[in-house]
């Protein structure tokens, strides 16, 4: 069914459980939807959106951690993001002298036109603890925060946990991310197809210390399905096996 404890990378169990994980994903979802339906249930949600680039993210503060999440991608509904993430090319990051680090343009544009807000929160927070959090373009977007704030904050301690993103450094953008296999993982579902754009070929590699979840059947190459809403189904099983309350709240 999964293999959470088992990377496929170095095989080392990773810190997160999969209570973490899901109530992780569930900010993924609190930030696609309006915030007032999710106020309802006790998070003090802090929402922050550029209209211009059509991106969205919030932030919660609990028991002393900052966590900051990222819309995922809108490109099937909404044609600016359609625009963002179609711009294909690795960008230099503005933020970042003398490096060789390269960037999904898309995403890095999308990452800039709120990087006023999220570097506001952390400024201000007095948390030490700041996890960041994305599904799908969401992923990229959180890749690039924590890139960024890493650089920023080198005091404060800093986790990532992604969900089916994309390939969006090349490989001085992978290289620099192995310092942070403990720290920063990316889980794939199942045959999750977004998981192999773009292409390698185009000098696009993937960030973080890869975990598997859900099913991998060998008869298919790729399941929409495992994209969305895979992540949840998967993580739901996953908790029902362990015997876990579905009905989790920060």
């Amino acid at each position: 069914m999964s293999d959470l404890g088992n990377p496929d990378n170095d095989g080392a169990p990773t810190d997160f459980s999969t209570v973490d994980l899901y109530r992780y994903f569930t900010l993924c979802r609190a930030v696609w939807r309006e915030g007032d339906k999710w106020q309802k249930i006790g998070w003090d949600l802090d929402y922050f959106y550029d209209k211009n680039s059509n991106t969205l993210g919030l932030s919660l503060l609990r028991e002393g951690v900052l966590h900051i999440a990222f819309r995922s991608s809108m490109a099937l509904e909404n044609q600016v993001d359609l625009k963002y993430n179609s711009k294909f090319g690795l960008k230099k990051v503005p933020f970042l002298e003398e490096s060789n680090i390269r960037v999904f343009s898309g995403f890095l544009e999308k990452y800039s036109a709120i990087r006023k807000d999220v570097l506001d929160r952390i400024e201000n927070t007095e948390a030490d603890r700041i996890i960041f959090i994305g599904h799908s373009g969401g992923g990229a977007i959180a890749s690039i925060a924590y890139l960024d704030i890493a650089h920023q904050f080198p005091e404060k301690d800093l986790k990532g946990v992604v969900f089916g993103p994309v390939r969006t450094f090349n490989s001085a953008g992978y290289k620099w991310f192995l310092d942070y296999n403990d720290r920063f993982i990316r889980i794939v579902n199942g045959r999750d197809p977004f998981s192999n754009l773009p292409p390698a070929f185009l000098g696009y590699r993937h960030v973080g210390r890869l975990v598997r979840i859900g099913h991998r059947s060998w008869y298919k190459v790729f399941s929409f399905k495992d994209h969305h809403p895979g992540y949840r189904t998967s993580l739901e099983e996953l908790l029902e096996l362990e015997g876990s309350d579905l009905n989790l709240q920060y």
